[in-house]
């Protein structure tokens, strides 16, 4: 394969967080994916945030391993926040450097 991007999209439900690791250069081609329980999650909103953080954590670590592939740093993006059957024009970006302890670098 030629070189391209790698890209991770982390969609973050009320049941299930469900992660996919791509490589994009003239196609797509995914490297991995995985599915976890969304614990801390009730409704769409983030309810105990350890929780969420550690069902993240899990989701993107399988991902990885299935990949074979440890993505260093992370753009974090939201977009809009469906709750309640309402759209909420939330937006936000972060930029996270992964290490032994993840360390916000960037925000928007």
């Amino acid at each position: 394969m030629s070189e391209g991007k790698i890209v991770v999209g982390i969609d973050i439900g009320t049941s299930k967080i469900v992660t996919l690791i791509a490589k994009v250069d003239e196609e797509v081609n995914v490297l991995g994916v995985s599915e976890s329980p969304a614990n801390g999650v009730r409704k769409g909103q983030i309810v105990d945030i350890d929780e969420a953080v550690l069902s993240i954590n899990n989701s993107l670590e399988a991902a990885e391993r299935m990949a074979a592939i440890q993505p260093r740093i992370l753009l974090l993006q939201s977009v809009a926040v469906i709750s309640n059957h309402k759209i909420h024009a939330e937006s936000w970006q972060l930029l996270v450097r992964r290490r032994n302890n993840p360390q916000m670098i960037w925000p928007a």
